[in-house]
Order: C-alpha cells, then structure tokens, then sequence
C-alpha cells in the first residue's frame, strides 16, 4: 500500500480536529470574500446543525486572544453537506501570520494558521494557479487532484486561484463532499478563489448555487452575488470571471464591471484575469470531430479583449482544456478567435492555459507498443498551433508565481502523479516580465535629522 504526503496530511487534519461531539467543526477553508488579502480572511466551516455561539478565536499565537462572532445566519445545504458557517476576519496586519480555532464552546477545530498578503509590492509575494482538477467519472474531485494541490502548497503560496472544475457535477452534493473531504488538508492554511466551470455549474445561478453556497467570495457590484468578483493582493488586482454563468452569449455586463473594477484599481502594478474557457487556444479537429474545446467557446472574447487590451492585463488564466499552454503576449485583433503577436510584454497580455489538476491529461502513452502523443497533435511540432502558442505539455501541472515590485517570475512545475503512474516532476518552464522600477520600494539613504547627507567633517 503506498502512503503518499497526501494521505498522511489527511490523517493528521482528521486525528487532531475531529472531537468527540457530533458538533465539531469540518472542511475548514479560507478564502477572502472581504476582496483584501493584505487585511482581511473568511474562514468557513460546517457542523452538523447551527452551532450556537459560533466564533473565531485567533491571534498570533495558538493562545489567541482575539475572537470574531458569525454575525449571518448559518446556511444549511443538502446531501452532507451540513450547516456552513462563515466569519470574516478585518483589521488585520498585513504580511503577519495568525493562528485560528473555529467552532464553539466544547467543539472547537484544531489549531491552523494563515499568513496575510503584503500590503504593496515592496515585501515579494507567491501565489499558485491551477484548474480542472475534477474526476472523470462521478465522485467528484480526481484521485490526483490534493496530490498536485499538495506539491503546490509545499511552494508556500500565500493563496491558489483556480480556474474551475473542481467537480464532475456541480448539482450533487455528495461531489461536494468528496472535494471538501479530499481537500481537508490544505484548506484550512491556503486560501482557495476559484472561478466557476462549466462542470461546477448548478440548475441555479446565483446564491442558490451549491458552488456559491459552499465558497466565501466576494460580491461584484453588477449581480451582488459571487459568481464573479476581485480582490486584490500586494501590488496586484485578481479579477476572476465567469465564463459559464450571467453571460448571456454577450458578456457585456461582465465586461462593464471588468473595466470599472481595473480601473478603480488601476494604482496596481500588476493585473490578473481568471476565467474557466479560454480566449485564445490551439484547437485541432479530425474527421470533423474536435479533438479539444475551441477558442472563444462562450462568445466571450468581442466583450472582454478591448477591455483586457485597454488595461494591459498581465496574465489571463483559463482552464477548461486538459493540459497545459502559454501564449507569447497578444492583442486582440480582427478576428476574436486569434490574438495578434504584441512583440514584447509592455504591449501585449500572456494567456495561460492551466488545465493540469487531476481531470485525465493530453499526454503521451503507450497503446499496444504504438507511442501516441496527443499533446503534440494538438499544440506541439506536428498539431496546429493557434498563433502566438509558445509552449505547451500534457504533463499534470501547476504554476507557481513570483511578484517582486516590477519583477514578476513564473515557473510551470509537472506534479508527481501524472495519467499512468508517478514521474520525478520537473520544471515545465520558467520566465520573467520585468517592468520599469517603480521606485516605491526603494530605501532612500540617511540623510540625517535635516534631511542632507552625513558627510565626514
């Protein structure tokens, strides 16, 4: 029997945070639904029923000394699910580590820790990306995917976007529940901003949802629900879309609220995009059958790309196709299906696919002795690239990103569980976008009481 890091995380969550009541506190998981990582976290839990007196106690230390009261009415969702509870934490000091205990009295979770964002760009920031981590059949999560959240949370990300699909059906609870438990681990340290799938979609939009009623996110002024939203972190704005609800074949209202949310934010170095289809993607069709989801699947792209060109969004991350794809900087141009090469980072946005979390993968296998490699029909030296495709791999991913000041460092790792088996991972790629200093974060020297100087004599 293999025991992987996965599995023994698992155990020691389950052996140190489950009391003896029925009561106790599950599937903690921290998210920032006040949209500022830097001063504020929602830690959400479920319990069997309403916990009277339910709080947060925490502090800097596992004494705590602080506490925050559920101030909403706990949401009781079918199927397992439980009783979710939800308390936001504000005022807090950026960059600093807390610790935290959720429940009530006599059935309180076990100790776990977050650290918050810096507050500007001058002290580095890492975050991590990945997507499609849904299984194949209906359980739910795949068996991989909190092995290769796992190996990403071992970067010490301060949070994880996630560009969707991280369930099969998103109308059965029970595949709720199998992400949930099968995410214990890490949940309660790495906050989790996911965008909505086409696979995590409900009967319902909105706050009925079971993807909305499970998550803590923020509230977007257009809908006043969660299925999109931002939040920013650092010198950074994430604004997280969804591709899959409130589209309308148009995307117009997504796309209104996009460029109001850049531009309120448009003090922030650094700007990011997640969405679950993506804008730009190679696409192969044999025998008139689609070997992978197109480009500009939902009708996105004639609403988003002149706001995504105006505010010269950095990185726009998608999910949806199975494997992974990195795009030289492009613009929109005459056609919404194909970017127009930008020539160099400052004119130009890098799209992302990152679709290598768990769900089966568009890469190489052996079938009766005949080497099949489907990454490279798609996207490699035999497939069709889609113009601007620079690297792509079929390998299960995810990414790992640097921001310090106008330095931002990108790393695509491979997981150690992959389609058949387990590999050494290894570093798929890695580059950098390097904008002009900003000159913030630069410590002027002494000058001494008046300001001038210190000079001998």
């Amino acid at each position: 029997m293999m025991i992987t890091l996965r599995s023994l995380l698992i155990a020691a969550v389950v052996a140190t945070s489950l009391p003896a009541a029925a009561q106790s506190p599950r599937w903690l998981r921290l998210s920032y639904a006040a949209g500022d990582a830097a001063t504020s976290v929602t830690i959400t839990w479920t319990a069997d029923a309403a916990m009277n007196g339910a709080r947060v106690r925490y502090g800097a230390s596992s004494a705590y000394g602080l506490e925050a009261l559920v101030t909403t009415t706990p949401d009781a969702l079918p199927g397992g699910l439980g009783v979710v509870h939800e308390v936001t934490l504000t005022g807090l000091q950026p960059n600093t580590r807390y610790h935290y205990s959720a429940g009530t009295d006599g059935a309180w979770s076990a100790d776990a820790h977050f650290t918050t964002t810096p507050a500007d760009g001058c002290t580095p920031l890492r975050f991590a990306a990945l997507g499609d981590g849904r299984s194949q059949d209906s359980s739910g999560a795949d068996p991989k995917w909190d092995d290769i959240l796992t190996e990403a949370w071992a970067h010490e990300p301060r949070f994880v976007v996630d560009t969707g699909d991280l369930i099969h059906d998103g109308d059965q609870a029970s595949q709720w529940v199998n992400w949930l438990t099968n995410t214990a681990a890490v949940n309660p340290f790495l906050p989790h901003m996911p965008s909505i799938g086409n696979h995590d979609n409900d009967a319902v939009e909105g706050d009925q949802a079971l993807y909305n009623r499970i998550f803590a996110l923020p509230r977007n002024s257009a809908t006043q629900t969660e299925d999109f939203y931002a939040f920013t972190a650092g010198n950074a704005v994430f604004a997280v879309l969804s591709s899959q609800t409130y589209s309308d074949d148009s995307f117009v209202q997504q796309a209104a609220w996009l460029d109001q949310t850049l531009t309120t934010h448009a003090d922030k170095l650094w700007k990011f995009v997640i969405l679950h289809h993506p804008i730009f993607t190679s696409h192969a069709e044999y025998f008139g059958v689609e070997f992978n989801h197109p480009p500009n699947e939902r009708n996105q792209n004639a609403a988003l790309l002149p706001v995504i060109d105006r505010h010269h969004v950095d990185i726009v991350f998608a999910g949806h196709n199975h494997y992974y794809e990195r795009f030289t900087p492009l613009r929109g141009g005459t056609s919404v299906d194909q970017g127009v090469v930008a020539g160099d980072f400052a004119a130009g946005t890098v799209y992302v696919i990152t679709g290598g979390a768990g769900a089966f993968t568009y890469d190489e296998f052996d079938l009766f002795g005949l080497q099949i490699d489907l990454i490279n029909w798609l996207c490699g030296t035999s497939g069709l690239k889609a113009t601007g495709s620079e690297a792509c791999s079929g390998k299960h991913h995810y990414l790992i990103l640097d921001l310090d000041d106008n330095v931002l460092t990108f790393t695509a790792h491979t997981s150690t569980l992959q389609n058949f088996g387990s590999e050494t991972p290894w570093v798929i790629e890695t580059f950098q976008i390097v904008k002009p200093p900003t000159g913030a974060c630069v410590t002027p020297p002494d000058g001494g009481p008046d300001g001038a100087a210190n000079e001998d004599g």
